[in-house]
Order: C-alpha cells, then structure tokens, then sequence
C-alpha cells in the first residue's frame, strides 16, 4: 500500500543587500555626531518590501553574521570613519540574510576667531575698516556668506551695525561669526586755565 502526505512549502526569495554610500554628517563634538542608522533601511531595500523584510546594524562582520549586539538606531560613532555593517534578512528566516557595509564619516565644521565688537571712528567716514571671517581651520574650499550678502573671506564697512558671517564646507558643514561695529567720535577736550600763564 502507499500512503501519501502532503506538507505545504514556502519558498522565499533570498533577499539583496544593495550597495550603500557613506554616510557623512557634520561633527557635533570633536570628531563624533549622532547617525540615525534607520534613514539608510530603504536605501539598503532598494524595491524590497520592509513588510517582508528587516535591517538591522552591527559594528563588525562577526556580529552581523551571528545576529548580534546590533546597534541601536541612533548611533554615536566611536572612531572616524568608521565601518559599519547593515543585514537584511526576511522577517520569517533568520537564516536568509545578506550583508553589506559602508562608513561613517565625520565631517569637521570650520574653525573661526570668537566673536568681536570693534570701534569705527566716525570722524574718519567714509574711509573703511576692515571685517574678517576669522577663518583658522586648514579645511580648503570654504565658502562664505555675511549678512550683507557678500561672499568674500573678508568685508569692508563704514557704518554702526551688526554683521554676521556663516562659513561653509563643501560637505555644508557650517560655523558663524559676528562682528559688531559701534560709532565713536573723537573726544573733544574742555578746559579752564585758572592762573596766569
């Protein structure tokens, strides 16, 4: 006699870790910064579903493989760069996964002079001093934007103000001066001689 059993398969399709960029963000204290790890999940997806599929992130190969001590979303880098690995797997097999990685970057914001206050003689009008951006970082291809909508390192005015500098690198990374100009006249002298001369 024969006997016949039936048992229902489900196949799944192996999932695709796609290629991933860097992830650059600017440093928000010496050389470190808070990477929200999720803002990459579609870019690792590409057109695979997050209903059917998972991303998580792990510090190196080994824990990625093994499906451990993965990182928590918000995710403060310890070197830079650094190397991080994500998995995707189907959400229903621990077993049908593919990695990939990318890196962590982080990105120095420009070094400037502190703030500033400075005198402009008004008595010297309209002759012109001088403002700088205070630049001291060796970042090369900064760009620069004052409040008066010039784009130069440095400005020249000859009126009482308020003036601000934003100074940008090419990976937008951004600091700001300001500089505040104050009207002075020259002193005039008043005096009374008593006794002869």
């Amino acid at each position: 006699s024969t006997k016949t059993f039936s048992r229902q398969l489900t196949i799944q399709n192996r999932p695709i870790a796609n290629p991933m960029v860097n992830y650059n963000l600017c440093e928000e204290s010496t050389d470190s910064a808070a990477f929200d790890l999720s803002t990459k999940n579609s870019e690792i997806l590409g057109n695979q579903s997050s209903l059917n599929y998972s991303v998580s992130y792990y510090s190196n190969l080994q824990d990625a493989q093994n499906k451990q001590n993965p990182l928590p979303n918000t995710y403060i880098n310890a070197s830079n760069p650094e190397t991080v690995f994500a998995r995707i797997q189907t959400r229903t097999n621990d077993g049908c996964y593919d990695i990939t990685n990318f890196d962590l970057i982080v990105n120095k914001k420009p070094i400037l002079e502190s703030n500033l206050e400075l005198i402009y003689c008004s008595d010297t009008f309209p002759n012109k001093i001088t403002l700088s951006s205070g630049n001291m970082s060796p970042i090369n291809n900064l760009t620069y934007l004052w409040s008066t909508s010039e784009t130069t390192e440095s400005i020249q005015v000859n009126t009482e103000g308020t003036y601000n500098v934003e100074v940008s690198t090419v990976f937008n990374c951004k600091s700001k001066r300001t500089i505040k100009v104050k009207n002075s006249e020259i002193a005039k002298i008043n005096y009374t001689i008593n006794g002869e001369i």
